[in-house]
Parts: structure tokens; C-alpha cells; sequence
């Protein structure tokens, strides 16, 4: 008797944030022989001047099946399309080559999207790693939806979010509460001693308080990403002083970075104790928060690893707005003086200690298992499932809409 085909996972990693929430997944499927891993790699993890993170992959030893460049890096206000565009051509390429049974994407940037896209028009079946969430700040929420209308299966980080997917019509049936991802790569983490962390930084030591920066510019409003920048940038030197160190990792490559960047740049030249990095990989960027006391900026990590380790947040701006927060988290208008009193409080020694043994919302971090789970679920032959709307049952709430009916 035969042994049963292998089914063919390809997953799309673009980025250092993406790829250490998936690593443990990645891991999971690799090593599971009811599967076939093949990567596919793109975007910013091709490109020096975010880190050529592509050989963090390379080191890992996962396959990768197919380097997609998404080229040009210019920040010009055409420049979003042009590398949707070339994403979108470069996954159709590479997904014809491979022909996956399932594609798996996690989060919402475009080439999440592109991917998609091509894979909807192959027919390949589509999983969705943490769809429903809101960054009603960023570029990414719009894109993060539509990754949803074109999904077949629904791995979502909490059950509000699963919610939010069946209100954009997905049937209960199509979603699964895995939790987020990068909880497991916190709950397996063996993280660097300070001393370690220090010099894997080529740092002399890492002062107190020790500030982690993650601030990305807020793609709605590229326009203003460098004033943003300046405006933290001050914020920080008004609170960090001689014996602190600020760990700064620069932005990705959403409309408007290049400003952010040189803003944020510009803080490290005149402050000997703001350090700028293009990249620190996932065991070094953890290992940082787990010894950090306080991080400032508006990642997703802020709402997502950050409270996992107690760690204190500024969350500044609206790039985030929309999603779940611990009580950790401090958000705050991208103002100086704002900024400046939310850094503050979250030093205090009281604020911290209150945050203690406070489990976060988003699960206890076995999602590779879950995911593996369902990923076993899906049909190994055939079309994709079928896609039917699910319209909400009548309700007061129809009322509340004030539609009427066509004249």
C-alpha cells in the first residue's frame, strides 16, 4: 500500500517581523512528514538596506522554494504600486512553479496580498494567519481584509478577532483561535544573558533604563512620518539621559520610511546613547525585550510580544489603533509632551510590578500545534473549500444602519 501524498505548504515570509512569528510554524511543518515546506521569500528580506535578513533564513535550513523581488526601495508616492505590482507578477511565477496544495500567509503587507492574489487565480487554497485585527493607522488594514475575502481557512489570534472575520462574511466553520504568534517563540525562548546582549550589540553594557525603539511610519499619512519621528526623537532625549541606552530599530519599508529613518538616524549621531540597527533577529530582538524597561514606538510587537515579557509600551500614534491592548500599554497622541508623560508613568516601579503574573489576551503560545492541526484538516485533493457569504441574522442592528430601500 502506498504512503499517503505529502501536502505542499508554501509560506510567504517578507520580513524579520514576520518570519520570527512564524518561525516556530515553520519548524512545526518542516519536521511533520505529512508535509512539504517551501518558502518563499521576498521584500525586505532581500534587500541590504533592511538588513538582508534573507540570511537569518538561509541559516535555519528551511527550503526555500523561490526569491521574490519586489523592487524598487525609492519612498515616492508611486512607489507602494509599483511593488505590488512586481509582487504580484513574482508570485504568480513562483506559485505556477511549485504548485502548492495550501499557501499560508500571516499578517497583512502587501506582499501578503500579492500572494494572494495569485494564488486565488491558480486555485490554490488559502490560510490566513491573524486576519480580523485592526491598524487602522497603516496601509496594512485594508490589506488585511481583503487577505480575508480571499482566504479558504481562518487561524485567528483571539476569539474578537474571529468575530470580525465572520462579520466580513466568512463562515464560523472556515475559523480557527490559535493565538498569536509570536507568544510561542517567547514561551521557547532562551533568552540572551544582558552581558551576552551587550556585546551580540557590540555595546560596552546596556544602561539603565534601557528603551527599546520600534517606530514605523503611519502609511495613511507617509507625509508626515518625518515630523512624527522628530517628535519621539524629542521626546526620548527629553527623558533618557547620561547611564540610559535607547536600542533603536529602524523602520520597515511602508510609505514614508525614509524620513522616518533619517529622523530617527539623526537622534543616534548626536546622542551617544541611542544606538540604530537595520535588523536585530528574532533571539536578539527578544532577548532585548525581555530585558528592556520600556519600549516606545507603534509596532505590533508592542501589543503583541511585548506584554508577554511585562514590559511597559508608549504605543504612540494611530498605526496600531484597533487593536487589543494589555493594561501595559500606554497609547498617546505622536506629541512630544504626550509622549514625554506616557514614558514617564510606564517607568514608574509601581506600574510595573502592577503588571505582574496579568496573563495577556492572546493565548498561552502553542499556535505552531494549532496550526499544524489545521492545516491536517483541509481536503489533500481537489479545488479549494468553497466560499459562501455568511449574512448575519436579523437583528435591531439592521435598523440602526438608516439604509433604505431603492426608489
Amino acid at each position: 500500500m502506498s504512503e499517503p501524498r505529502r501536502r505542499r505548504v508554501a509560506v510567504v515570509t517578507g520580513s524579520r517581523a514576520d518570519y520570527g512569528l512564524l518561525r516556530p510554524t515553520l519548524a512545526a511543518l518542516h519536521a511533520d512528514p505529512r508535509f512539504e515546506l517551501a518558502l518563499l521569500v521576498c521584500a525586505m528580506h532581500l534587500s541590504p538596506r533592511f538588513g538582508g535578513t534573507v540570511e537569518e533564513v538561509e541559516r535555519d535550513g528551511f527550503p526555500i522554494a523561490a526569491r521574490i523581488d519586489t523592487a524598487p526601495e525609492d519612498d515616492d508616492p508611486g512607489a507602494h504600486g509599483r511593488r505590488l505590482a512586481l509582487a504580484l507578477d513574482g508570485f504568480n511565477r513562483a506559485l505556477c512553479q511549485s504548485r502548492p496544495d495550501v499557501l499560508l500567509l500571516l499578517g497583512d503587507r502587501y506582499e501578503m496580498l500579492a500572494a494572494a492574489l495569485a494564488a486565488s487565480g491558480l486555485g490554490i487554497t488559502i490560510a490566513h494567519m491573524h486576519g480580523g485585527e485592526l491598524s487602522e493607522g497603516s496601509l496594512d488594514d485594508a490589506m488585511r481584509h481583503s487577505i480575508t475575502k480571499l482566504a479558504h481557512l481562518h487561524l485567528v489570534a483571539a476569539r474578537v478577532y474571529g468575530e470580525r472575520v465572520c462579520q466580513l462574511g466568512e463562515r464560523p466553520e472556515s475559523v480557527r483561535v490559535v493565538g498569536a504568534a509570536g507568544i510561542e517563540a517567547i514561551r521557547t525562548l532562551a533568552a540572551l544573558e544582558r552581558g551576552e546582549l551587550a556585546a551580540e550589540l557590540g555595546l560596552s553594557e546596556l544602561g539603565a533604563p534601557l528603551i527599546v525603539v520600534t517606530l514605523h511610519p503611519e502609511s495613511q499619512h507617509p507625509e508626515a512620518a518625518g515630523a512624527q519621528a522628530r517628535e519621539v526623537a524629542a521626546a526620548l532625549e527629553a527623558l533618557a539621559g547620561e547611564g540610559a541606552t535607547l536600542v533603536v530599530t529602524l523602520p520597515n519599508d511602508d510609505p514614508g520610511n525614509a524620513a522616518s529613518r533619517e529622523e530617527l538616524l539623526a537622534l543616534c549621531e548626536r546622542a551617544p546613547w541611542a544606538h540604530a540597527f537595520d535588523s536585530l533577529g528574532q533571539h536578539r530582538y527578544l532577548s532585548l525585550l525581555s530585558h528592556a524597561d520600556l519600549m516606545v514606538g507603534n509596532s505590533s510587537s508592542g501589543l503583541l510580544e511585548a506584554p508577554a515579557f511585562g514590559l511597559p509600551v508608549v504605543n504612540v500614534g494611530d498605526r496600531q489603533r484597533g487593536r487589543l491592548e494589555s493594561e501595559g500599554v500606554l497609547s498617546c497622541p505622536i506629541e512630544r509632551g504626550s509622549i514625554l508623560a506616557a514614558a514617564r508613568r510606564a517607568l514608574e516601579p509601581g506600574f510595573r510590578a502592577a503588571l505582574s503574573g496579568k496573563p495577556g489576551p492572546l493565548g498561552s503560545g502553542r499556535v505552531s500545534e494549532a496550526v499544524v492541526a489545521a492545516l491536517d484538516e483541509l481536503s489533500a485533493d481537489g479545488p479549494p473549500p468553497d466560499k459562501r457569504f455568511l449574512d448575519l441574522p436579523d437583528g435591531p442592528w439592521r435598523e440602526g444602519l438608516g439604509l433604505r430601500e431603492p426608489l
